[in-house]
């Protein structure tokens, strides 16, 4: 027998949270730890998140999980919450609309506790689904920059001139820093970077810099498919010349360590940095779904509108 609930996650005891993270390992095949799911959770503005759980037999089966984050949308607050970790055991997913019946027990719970829009970086199975059963709107796909270090590692037969492809980049990007513009963007929507947010988003594996005079930036470094990529996960305040000095200083921060430095996310300038969409590693889609009907549906749409990288969405 099946039954759907909803539960806050500050109302949660440790054998719920421990059958949560057992449920993730089972669907996503990683290993998250009671500690991480407080950290995520937990260690929010609003000191908790919001669950819809799919019930077989009292045990987790499934489970749509929003966590809650503070935004301005021009000026003013904006409560988004960022949905993550949907999942349903492979052996349960014999009714296709579970998740849209998670999603009517969960939606009003967090509409009565001040949430505003709901934002998702969905997969590609769970992206349509969203659009076509849960009625969300894309608002766009996020693009990527690259910026070589080790250029022998994507290209190895070239890997002996790395020494001057290295110095090659650091030449561009020293070009780009020079001739790029100044203006800082003010984006319309943006989440409130304040000390509650680093605590929540960012652990000791994240490197914090300074760029320039007015510039900081977050960066990490992963092993993904035998390379070893930094990830330039934020910057600000946002301009062009800031991006090219962030990206110039994790690069040479990181130095021989990384093959390369990655941006992913949406600059309201060019860059020659950008890769096309069909070289891509993946598509990451970004979607909205509005919860507070006093919002203008086509603002909040509107990528135009938005500051958004992996700070935003990556909370690994």
């Amino acid at each position: 027998m099946y039954e759907i609930i909803y539960k806050r996650s500050d109302k949660l005891n440790d054998d719920e949270k421990q059958q949560y993270c057992q449920l993730f390992f089972d669907v996503f095949n990683k290993k998250k730890s009671i500690d991480f799911f407080d950290r995520q959770f937990l260690n929010n503005y609003k000191d908790r998140g919001y669950h819809s759980f799919y019930l077989c037999d009292g045990k987790i089966v499934g489970a749509y999980s929003v966590i809650p984050v503070e935004y301005s949308s021009n000026d003013s607050p904006l409560s988004v919450g960022l949905v993550i970790d949907t999942m349903i055991h492979e052996d349960y997913r014999k009714d296709p609309f579970m998740v849209k019946k998670m999603s009517k027990i969960l939606y009003p719970e967090m509409t009565n506790d001040g949430i505003q829009f709901l934002l998702g970086f969905p997969n590609e199975n769970i992206f349509k689904y969203r659009l076509r059963i849960l009625k969300w709107t894309a608002i766009s796909d996020l693009s990527f920059y690259l910026l070589p270090v080790n250029t022998g590692a994507f290209i190895p037969y070239i890997s002996i001139l790395n020494p001057f492809l290295r110095f090659g980049s650091r030449m561009i990007t020293s070009i780009l820093k020079l001739s790029a513009s100044k203006k800082i963007n003010e984006p319309a929507i943006a989440k409130i970077i304040n000390d509650r947010f680093l605590q929540f988003r960012y652990d000791e594996n994240y490197i914090t810099i300074n760029c320039n005079d007015e510039c900081e930036a977050v960066y990490i470094i992963y092993k993904e498919d035998n390379k070893t990529i930094a990830y330039l996960i934020d910057f600000h305040p946002v301009s062009a010349k800031n991006f090219y000095s962030a990206m110039s200083k994790v690069a040479a921060e990181a130095g021989k360590a990384v093959d390369a430095v990655i941006y992913v996310g949406h600059l309201p300038f060019s860059s020659i940095l950008k890769i096309p969409s069909f070289k891509q590693p993946k598509q990451v889609h970004m979607a909205g779904f509005v919860l507070d009907d006093n919002l203008n549906k086509d603002f909040m749409f509107n990528i135009n509108n938005w500051q958004v990288n992996l700070s935003d969405f990556d909370v690994r």
